[in-house]
């Protein structure tokens, strides 16, 4: 019998690999939004206290303005009107006089956008001007301005009124923000700050100023276990507790620079712009990283919009821009919650 002969197997083929998608060299990774120029005019600014007084009163004196152009001062304000000027003198005077007191009403009743506001009211005392160089000009007699020197004087009072409409509602911070901004080299992602974790358990942690920001922050710092100082002649009242209970350290005075022997890091958080330069400043000269609360390009680190979830920590860094970073962080959250 002949032996039945078993097949030979087909040697085997290699499997071909999937085909890989060309790369396309002009596409970019999804980046953060920038933020645009009108964002940043409508976010909301801190400001101290000083100038958020003399905001209301610029809008309590345009308020008092708009209703003089409209009642008793109507005349008077009639020999501001330039002669060049192709409108009726009366028409430029009641239409001024409700700018002035839709201006005055919104820096006293609308806070949230004293920035955008604050452009505003110094570009209208830009296009006023002329006026008050017409009256000089024509030699009118109005508002008591009765000599060329009294109108002189009056011409060099109107750009003290642009600079403090621009610094009351932070405005002019606002503009210089957004042109160091244009000047950064571009980053390609994310944030230019650098995202690290800070291990502060047992250090010494440095919090110059007594107000709201810090009653935020330093219960954050207590749960790192970090060793915190506050620097301030007046606390918030919850600081004041932290103090009673001896969860923190109260220096009630000042800042000096001896404050920062032996820190690791700092905050500046005062009401006085050119103190926190010089806590900045003089961090800085230390090497410690300082967040300065009311600039910060001013400081060398920024705090992160965070949230916890399930025993981690989210933290988000943008350009600075702490309502877009709390947005974002919210959503981060509840995208990992749902």
């Amino acid at each position: 019998m002949t032996p039945l002969s078993r097949p030979t197997p087909e040697p085997s083929r290699p499997t071909p690999e999937p085909s890989r998608p060309t790369p396309d060299p002009t596409h970019k990774p999804a980046g953060p939004t920038p933020r645009t120029p009108l964002a940043t005019l409508l976010a909301p600014a801190r400001t101290s206290i000083v100038r958020h007084v003399a905001r209301v009163v610029l809008g309590l004196a345009l308020l008092q303005a708009g209703i003089g152009h409209l009642t008793t001062l109507r005349q008077e304000f009639r020999a501001q009107v330039p002669p060049w000027l192709p409108l009726d003198p009366d028409f430029v005077v009641v239409a001024s006089g409700i700018v002035e007191i839709a201006l005055g009403l919104a820096l006293i009743a609308l806070p949230r956008y004293k920035v955008l506001l604050g452009l505003v009211a110094a570009a209208f005392f830009v296009a006023v001007f002329p006026g008050n160089v017409s009256q000089w000009q024509t030699g009118t007699d109005a508002f008591g301005l009765n000599s060329d020197t009294a109108r002189v004087v009056r011409l060099l009072f109107q750009p003290l009124l642009v600079a403090w409409a621009l610094w009351s509602t932070g405005a002019w911070r606002a503009l210089t923000g957004l042109l160091r901004a244009r000047n950064r080299p571009a980053m390609p992602l994310g944030s230019p700050a650098y995202a690290a974790g800070l291990l502060l358990r047992g250090r010494r942690v440095v919090a110059v100023g007594g107000g709201r920001v810090h009653a935020r922050r330093v219960p954050t710092l207590l749960r790192a276990g970090a060793e915190v100082v506050v620097v301030a002649p007046r606390l918030h009242p919850d600081l004041a507790a932290l103090a009673a209970s001896d969860r923190i350290t109260w220096q009630r005075r000042g800042f000096t620079e001896a404050d920062l022997d032996g820190a690791w890091y700092v905050l500046a958080a005062t009401d006085d712009p050119a103190v926190n330069a010089r806590v900045a400043a003089e961090a800085e000269a230390r090497r410690i990283f300082c967040v300065r609360a009311d600039h910060a390009d001013g400081g060398t680190a920024w705090t992160p919009a965070t949230g916890e979830i399930e025993g981690a920590t989210v933290a988000v860094l943008t350009d600075h821009d702490p309502r877009r970073a709390k947005a974002l962080r919210d959503r981060l959250l509840a995208s990992l919650i749902g």
